[in-house]
């Protein structure tokens, strides 16, 4: 067996990634794609070969910030990532390659964003674990009724009264009020906006499957959206924003109601819900939905830095800073945002 990496993925990864039972969109080389051209950050596809066939892959991203420094991180923006192998030994060998690829390019640390560790590869004095993030998800019911009825009483009245004042559309050319209303809910968030060119080429990338969810009220104006993606039998509902002006309306009920009964629509059997921070709003949000939780393996492999990071709006050293970006003015967040939000990825 022999591990080689390169900028660019090998013949046989996408039909690796598309076999593997524990493969992510995230895995695929698209998202490397939109990471490189649409961030800035430079890719690194580090696979594993036997008998010239590819057993083993690990995507990752050499991510440089002047305010945090440089990271390798399997992979930005991304929910989930790390090595996705054959067997545990083989990601051992993937996990070591790119330990050695930190090392060399005396970056802070490597990060590993896994849904489950892979055996004792990332075990060692350097090696740090988060328990932070969690991601949620279940099966989606057979029919609109079932999906109503599997969601908590709470949560399910909110629904019933978003269906109300609530229409929703799913179909091309809706990328540019799904990008306004993502753009709001980040500064409101305090949080920088990704580049709109980023957020363009995962909304038009074919291999991701993406899909645009815009409801409306009654006088057809888009109070809230998500960008999704399918994989397999999968929908991700990932990006997404709500009109703060609205929330009387309760957009976020109708929008991801709506994600699931479209998903249904279209064959999909699960709903993965993505990360959350514990104690985030956006965690006690998804949990009222009545979906399983699990708790996700990130590793962090210290090269140059001497603690784990802590690269979250819930460190109360980002506080003020947090505090600030909200007070600017949406214009101006608009355009600073896209300078500072790829290395925060």
């Amino acid at each position: 067996m022999h591990v080689r990496a390169a900028t660019s993925a090998p013949p046989g990864w996408d039909a690796f990634v598309g076999a593997h039972p524990e493969a992510t969109p995230f895995h695929l080389a698209a998202w490397s794609r939109c990471v490189a051209r649409g961030l800035g950050a430079e890719p690194l596809h580090v696979w594993a070969e036997r008998d010239g066939q590819v057993v083993g892959v690990l995507p990752l991203h050499h991510v440089r910030s002047r305010l945090f420094g440089a990271r390798l991180a399997s992979t930005p923006q991304a929910a989930y990532g790390g090595p996705l192998a054959a067997d545990d030994e083989i990601a051992a060998r993937l996990v070591e390659h790119a330990v050695d690829e930190a090392e060399r390019r005396a970056v802070r640390y490597l990060e590993l964003r896994m849904v489950r560790a892979p055996g004792q590869a990332c075990d060692g004095e350097r090696w740090c674990a988060s328990d932070l993030r969690v991601t949620l998800g279940g099966p989606i019911a057979n029919d609109d009724d079932g999906i109503l009825k599997a969601i908590p009483k709470k949560t399910r009245a909110d629904c019933r009264k978003a269906d109300e004042a609530l229409a929703a559309e799913e179909a091309p050319g809706l990328f540019g009020e799904f990008h306004a209303l993502f753009a709001e809910n980040q500064h409101s968030l305090g949080t920088p906006v990704l580049p709109r060119r980023f957020l363009a080429m995962v909304a038009e990338c074919a291999d991701l499957a993406p899909r645009i969810l815009v409801v409306r009220d009654a006088d057809r104006r888009a109070v809230a959206a998500c960008l999704s993606f399918r994989h397999r039998e999968r929908i991700l509902p990932y990006y997404a924003g709500a009109a703060r002006d609205a929330l009387h309306l309760r957009p976020n009920h109708g929008l991801y109601l709506n994600v699931l009964r479209f998903a249904r629509r279209e064959g999909c059997t699960y709903y993965d819900f993505g990360r959350s921070k514990r104690g985030s709003g956006s965690y006690d949000f998804k949990r009222r939905w009545g979906f399983d939780e699990t708790e996700l393996a990130y590793r962090y492999r210290l090269v140059r830095a001497t603690e784990m990071p802590a690269l979250n709006p819930q460190n109360p050293r980002y506080q003020r800073k947090i505090e600030a970006w909200k007070r600017l003015p949406h214009w101006a967040a608009n355009l600073l945002g896209p300078l500072l939000s790829p290395g925060l990825s």
